[in-house]
């Protein structure tokens, strides 16, 4: 893939893909008692802290194929390609049909093409809203024949909504900008674009974990086309609003390796809320108003939100764990035996998501206004989820029919946790009043081990230099349970 040389700092716009990771910074923030450096969003982003770099990248390869068909360089560069499709098409007509809806809310899906033409897309029209776009397509250089092709494209796709036999869509669509009212505004003329630029930030960053692309390549990318990006939005509440118009409108659901929509917004709201932090070590766009987007957005995952970035991870990093936390819950999505996973990550395709067992009753019976912060598969049909108030347990005994077997126990209540270090591959098994609560899965190179090294070393060998992290999990989860009973009281 070619690009221009770009003379900007390495790392200045990975911050712009970074709602997709934003847990991974997060994690990385909390182990530091300073502010994170260019070089920790770098290693953050680009993966470079994880434990296992194979499983990652495996991972990663699987993600770019099921959600964007990459599978290779060339269809990495096609894929690239159609996403800046969006800063010709699809931004300034969703910005054009936001404007009709704000002007015509009652009438909107019984408009007529003749009506749209006149009164939204006359030359002039036209070409103030897609100056807007020139940093990215170079239209204000084009020359007018070029320049009245692209008008006629744009008037078509317009006007073409509002053919009868498009009734439905106006519908959809009328439906659509009501919901969203509040941020059509802050997304102004960029409409829905900001989410494929930030997903093409993202994208480029995971070719180079894959090995699409080496780091140099896809850092020297994200460079080109960061620096077309800033110059395109004046702010962050600009960006993140287009960003969150995007995604609800072309990928609101999750699922398999998919992000939910419900959960990106959490991640945009956790991340303008944290101070100087991954925003801020970009240094784009400084003179934003954070704080509005935070108010925009309103109490959405706040208090799951709170439980994570206040008081669990603090925790599991103040006894040195935080990298435990982080393997388990990064390399092992939902669905897998042993599992565990936090709010917003994705999981295996035909697996049931985080959010889907914390609101079906089927697994857990959480009461109104109760924060899940963290889900386990624990094997054989057992579940446990962690929340502000307890710990959920579901378990079904009969696996072919009859339901599940529930029981919660409350913060507040006596609790006794132990921890050993079970299986070859020095994995932690904690335990609460003698019941199997979690087990963090194998990550020996923790250990300064190889997985070969591991299972040739005596048991007993391994297990002692696991010591200091079983007392360490018994210490976390007891003051883990300290802190949210004081916090439920």
């Amino acid at each position: 893939m070619q690009h221009p040389a770009s003379q900007q700092p390495v790392n200045r716009y990975v911050a712009l893909g970074a709602v997709y990771r934003y847990p991974h910074y997060r994690l990385k923030q909390i182990e530091s008692a300073t502010p994170l450096t260019d070089e920790d969003l770098r290693q953050s982003f680009l993966g470079l802290h994880i434990a296992d770099p194979a499983e990652h990248r495996n991972a990663l390869r699987a993600s770019l194929e099921e959600n964007y068909g990459i599978t290779d360089r060339d269809s990495l560069k096609a894929y690239v390609e159609s996403l800046q499709q969006g800063d010709w098409i699809d931004g300034p007509v969703h910005a054009l049909l936001g404007r009709i809806y704000l002007a015509h809310r009652q009438d909107f899906a019984s408009l007529s093409p003749e009506q749209v033409t006149h009164a939204f897309l006359a030359d002039g029209q036209l070409q103030a809203l897609t100056a807007r776009y020139d940093p990215v397509t170079g239209i204000g250089s084009a020359d007018d024949e070029t320049r009245q092709r692209y008008f006629a494209d744009l008037r078509q796709a317009v006007a073409s909504t509002f053919l009868p036999e498009q009734g439905e869509y106006r519908e959809h669509l009328a439906a659509f900008f009501e919901t969203h009212e509040n941020w059509l505004a802050p997304a102004g003329d960029f409409s829905i674009v900001g989410f494929n630029h930030s997903r093409l930030v993202d994208i480029l960053a995971s070719a180079a974990t894959a090995g699409f692309l080496s780091e140099e390549e896809a850092l020297a990318l994200i460079n080109h086309y960061g620096s077309q990006i800033e110059q395109l939005y004046p702010d962050w509440q600009t960006f993140f609003f287009s960003c969150l118009l995007g995604k609800r409108m072309l990928v609101p659901q999750g699922g398999g390796r998919t992000l939910d929509s419900d959960d990106y917004l959490i991640f945009v709201r956790d991340m303008v809320t944290a101070a100087h932090f991954p925003l801020a070590v970009s240094g784009l766009w400084p003179d934003s108003e954070l704080n509005l987007i935070a108010g925009m957005l309103g109490q959405a995952g706040q208090t799951a939100s709170a439980v994570i970035q206040d008081v669990a991870l603090p925790v599991f990093a103040r006894f040195g764990l935080a990298e435990v936390w982080q393997y388990g819950s990064e390399l092992h999505p939902g669905g897998e035996e042993d599992s565990i996973s936090l709010p917003g990550d994705p999981v295996a395709t035909g697996s049931t998501s985080f959010q889907e067992q914390a609101e079906d009753p089927f697994f857990f019976n959480l009461q109104e206004g109760e924060a899940p912060f963290l889900q386990a598969d624990t094997g054989l049909f057992k579940y446990i989820m962690l929340t502000d108030r307890g710990i959920h347990f579901s378990h079904r005994p009969f696996i072919f029919f009859g339901g599940m077997r529930k029981r919660f126990v409350a913060w507040s209540e006596p609790m006794q946790f132990t921890c050993e270090a079970s299986g070859l591959l020095c994995s932690l098994t904690v335990k609460v009043n003698g019941r199997k609560l979690i087990s963090f899965p194998d990550n020996y190179g923790r250990y300064g081990l190889t997985e070969e090294k591991a299972i040739e070393m005596d048991s007993k060998k391994v297990r002692a230099l696991m010591q200091q992290d079983v007392d360490n999990m018994v210490a976390a989860f007891t003051a883990l349970r300290e802190q949210l009973a004081q916090r439920a009281a």
